[in-house]
Formats: C-alpha cells, sequence, structure tokens
C-alpha cells in the first residue's frame, strides 16, 4: 500500500546518457530532457537497456570496433576480403549469443515486473544502432564496403565529428532491428508479454520525437 505507479518504461541506455554513444554521434551533452520529463512527469518509471556494444565492442570508447575497422576497409575488394568476411562472421556470431542472453534478462525482468502487478509500458530504444534499432539499423558486414564505395576511408571514424558522422550514418541504415532489439522483440513476443517498441530518431526535433513516442505509448495522465 505504498506510492508506486506500478507503470515502466525500458529507455536505451545512451538516449539517458549521450555519453555511451558510438563515439561522434553523440547529439547532447548528456540525456534526452525531453523524453525523460515526459516519463517522469507522467509519473513513470524509468528502466535502463544495457549498452550491448559497450559489452561486447571494448567498453565505451569501442576499442575493439576500433582496431578492426582498418582491417575491413583495407580488406574490401582485396586478396583478404573473403579471410575478413570470415572473421568479422565469427565476431558477430558471439556477439549475437551475448545479446539473445541479455534479451532473456531483460525479457525475465519485464515479466518479474508483470507479476509484481505493474505494467511495462514499452521500450524506447536508439533507432539508427547497429544494436538498438527498433525499425532502423545498421548492417556491421557491409558498412566498409559502403563507406569505401562513398570516398570514405578508415581514417575519416578513427577519430569522427558530428557532421562527419551526420553525413555517414544515412547511407549506413536500413530498415530492420538491430542485433539485440530484434533478439529482444523476439523473446517478449515469445513469452506474450505484448510489450510495445519504438524506436526514438536522435536526429529530429526532440521535443517532436518524444511526443511521438509517447503518443504510441499511450501515457495517460
Amino acid at each position: 500500500m505504498d506510492k508506486r505507479g506500478k507503470r515502466v518504461v525500458y529507455v536505451s541506455r545512451c538516449l539517458l546518457n549521450q555519453n555511451r554513444r558510438f563515439p561522434g554521434i553523440a547529439v547532447r551533452a548528456g540525456a534526452f530532457a525531453e523524453i525523460v520529463e515526459l516519463l517522469v512527469r507522467k509519473n513513470i518509471g524509468i528502466e535502463q537497456l544495457p549498452c550491448l556494444e559497450a559489452l561486447g565492442w571494448g567498453g565505451v570508447c569501442r576499442k575493439n570496433y576500433f582496431r578492426l575497422q582498418p582491417l575491413a576497409f583495407r580488406a574490401v575488394d582485396s586478396m583478404w576480403q573473403d579471410l575478413v568476411q570470415v572473421l568479422t562472421r565469427i565476431w558477430l556470431f558471439n556477439f549475437r549469443r551475448l545479446c539473445q542472453r541479455s534479451a532473456k534478462k531483460v525479457a525475465d525482468e519485464i515479466e518479474e515486473f508483470t507479476r509484481a502487478g505493474c505494467s511495462v509500458l514499452g521500450i524506447v530504444s536508439m533507432n539508427d544502432s547497429p544494436t538498438c534499432g527498433a525499425t532502423r539499423t545498421i548492417d556491421l558486414t557491409e558498412a566498409a564496403r559502403t563507406l569505401k564505395r562513398l570516398g570514405y576511408e578508415a581514417a575519416d571514424l578513427e577519430n569522427p565529428d558530428l557532421e562527419t558522422m551526420r553525413e555517414i550514418i544515412p547511407h549506413l541504415c536500413t530498415s530492420g532491428q538491430g542485433l539485440f532489439m530484434g533478439r529482444l522483440i523476439e523473446e517478449v513476443a515469445r513469452r506474450g508479454l505484448g510489450t510495445n517498441v519504438i524506436g526514438f530518431d536522435p536526429w529530429a526535433d526532440s521535443a517532436a520525437e518524444a511526443e511521438r513516442v509517447a503518443g504510441l505509448l499511450d501515457l495517460k495522465a
């Protein structure tokens, strides 16, 4: 008989802390205040999703990714291309397993909230991400080839700046779900949890995007 509102929304960690974003694409100094303040104003609890890129790519700086990236660039259309593609697929296979384990843990939490009488109103994920995209994602197996075809070199992404990445990201995005979000969507569907998953566009007007997300979550006052 306490004051809990029994309403919860899961949110990508980089929506709450842009310092976790992939290097070069943070568009805020900290949180997206519009979505956070909206949820707080509606008395809705906020749960963070795990950051799978930080877990599987070498931390906040994605150091393992940046070690592999120059190799992938040099291998495009070279005699080493097939070998690098095999190595990439092995790396992605292991990363997918990590995503699957993490998706099961989040689904377990959602089930626990449900058993406790709480409503998990939805999941708000970062929508241009190869891991957390809900409707738009990036195919990592084709990223190096796409960038090279567009005239970019590995050096352009060693210390990427926001404007360079703002140009690059649209060329890499494709319709679909990220490696983690796809597994999470499958897991909550398999368990019949009926959790609504919404992709947040970080490049759009943030206030309008927050209102769009709120409408899809069907928040009540």
